[in-house]
C-alpha cells in the first residue's frame, strides 16, 4: 500500500510539472475585492485543466507580428517618490472629454467633475460644423462663463477627437472620459493619482457603474488548428477581467494590459507610445490598447474608483455597430491578426 501510494503521489507530481512547463497553472484568474496584501484570495472560475495559460508562453512564435503582444512584459513597480512636482488633482490633472455635439451632455459630465474637483481644466473635443442650434448657442454661452474649459472642433473621428484633446491638454496627466460620465462620490480620482505617481505604470484606470469586463489583459493565440484553417495569422484575445498581479500597497488594483475609456494616462509617455491612430472614426479603444501594449506601457485597473455611466443617447450606438464589420476588417489588417476576440464573462470565444 505505501508503494502505491507513493507511485501515485509521485505521478500527480509529474503530472504538475507537465502542466507548470505548459504554463497552464502559471496565470492567476482574479475578480476585484477588498481584501489587502498578504490577505488576497486568488478566485479561480475553472478547474484546474481550465486556468489560463501563462500569458508570456505561446505556441505563437515571435516571428509572427502579433506575438509580440506574449514577450517582453515587466512586473509593475511602485516607487518611492513621485514622477512629478505637482500636488493635487487640479495641478496634475485635466480631464478630456470627447463629444458630437452632445453639449447637454458634456455640461452635465463637467458640473458633476466641478462638485468634486473644482479648479480642474477641462478639454472638450468636439466635431466639426455643429448645427447652429438654440442648444449649441446655449453652449457657447456656458463657455464664457467657464474659463476652465478649453473648447476645441476637429473634423469627424473619436480616435482624431481623443488624439487632439491629448494636445491641447497642458498638464502632466490627463483624465480620459466619455461625454455620458456623471462624477460621484465613488469617483476617485486622487486616488488614480496616488497610484500613477507613485509606480511607473502609464495608465491607471477606473470602472463604470455598467459593470462591463472592459479591463484586463492581452494575449496572441496561434493553435495548431489555427494553421489549418485560419492560414498563419494569430488571433487576439482581449480577457476580460484576467490580470497579472496585486499592486501590494493600493487596494483593490491590479496589473493589467487594458482598461475602459475612463483612465488616467502619463500625457507625454502616451504621446511617446503613439496615442490613438487618428484614422480610426470608431473602435479606437482597442486599437489604442494594442498600441500601448506594442510600446510596452503598463497598465493598472482599480475598482473601487468608478464613475457613472448614464446613457440617453443611442445614435452613436447605431453607427458604431453600422461600421463595425469594416472597422474590425481594417483592425485585423493592421495589427496582422486573423480575429480580435472579446473574452468576458464566460470566456466561451476564448481558447481555454
Amino acid at each position: 500500500m505505501l508503494l502505491i501510494g507513493a507511485f501515485t503521489l509521485a505521478l500527480f507530481w509529474i503530472h504538475m510539472s507537465i502542466f507548470w512547463s505548459l504554463g497552464w497553472i502559471d496565470s492567476k484568474i482574479l475578480e476585484p475585492h477588498s481584501s489587502r496584501n498578504s490577505k488576497h484570495t486568488w478566485l479561480s472560475k475553472f478547474p484546474l485543466t481550465h486556468y489560463f495559460r501563462n500569458a508570456s508562453f505561446s505556441t505563437c512564435p515571435r516571428q509572427l507580428k502579433a506575438c509580440r503582444f506574449n514577450f517582453n512584459r515587466e512586473p509593475v513597480k511602485e516607487l518611492q517618490y513621485p514622477k512629478y512636482n505637482c500636488s493635487d488633482v487640479p495641478e496634475c490633472v485635466s480631464v478630456t472629454i470627447k463629444t458630437r455635439h452632445r453639449y447637454d451632455l458634456v455640461r452635465r459630465c463637467i458640473d458633476s467633475i466641478g462638485k468634486f474637483y473644482p479648479g480642474i481644466k477641462v478639454v472638450v473635443q468636439d466635431e466639426v460644423n455643429p448645427m447652429d442650434t438654440s442648444e449649441f448657442s446655449a453652449w457657447l454661452k456656458y463657455l464664457k462663463m467657464n474659463p476652465l474649459i478649453i473648447y476645441n472642433q476637429s473634423q469627424p473621428g473619436v480616435g482624431l477627437g481623443r488624439r487632439q484633446a491629448l494636445f491641447m491638454a497642458a498638464t502632466k496627466y490627463v483624465l480620459i472620459a466619455d461625454d455620458d460620465f456623471v462624477f460621484s462620490n465613488k469617483t476617485n480620482i486622487s486616488k488614480l493619482l496616488d497610484v500613477i505617481q507613485y509606480s511607473d505604470a502609464h495608465i491607471v484606470g477606473g470602472d463604470t457603474t455598467d459593470k462591463e469586463p472592459f479591463h484586463g489583459v492581452i494575449r496572441s493565440v496561434w493553435e495548431p488548428r489555427d494553421r489549418i484553417i485560419q492560414s498563419t495569422l494569430p488571433k487576439v484575445e482581449l480577457l476580460g477581467r484576467v490580470f497579472h498581479d496585486i499592486i501590494p500597497s493600493y487596494e483593490n488594483c491590479y496589473a493589467a494590459e487594458f482598461t475602459k475609456n475612463f483612465f488616467l494616462a502619463d500625457r507625454e509617455a502616451i504621446l511617446k507610445a503613439g496615442s490613438w491612430d487618428p484614422t480610426r472614426p470608431f473602435f479606437e479603444h482597442e486599437d489604442f490598447f494594442l498600441q500601448m501594449r506594442k510600446e510596452r506601457m503598463k497598465v493598472i485597473f482599480c475598482s473601487d474608483v468608478v464613475v457613472e455611466h448614464v446613457r440617453t443617447n443611442v445614435f452613436l450606438s447605431i453607427l458604431r455597430k453600422k461600421h463595425k464589420d469594416v472597422m474590425f476588417k481594417r483592425l485585423r489588417k493592421k495589427w496582422h491578426v486573423s480575429a480580435i476576440n472579446w473574452c468576458k464573462r464566460n470566456f466561451t470565444n476564448c481558447s481555454l
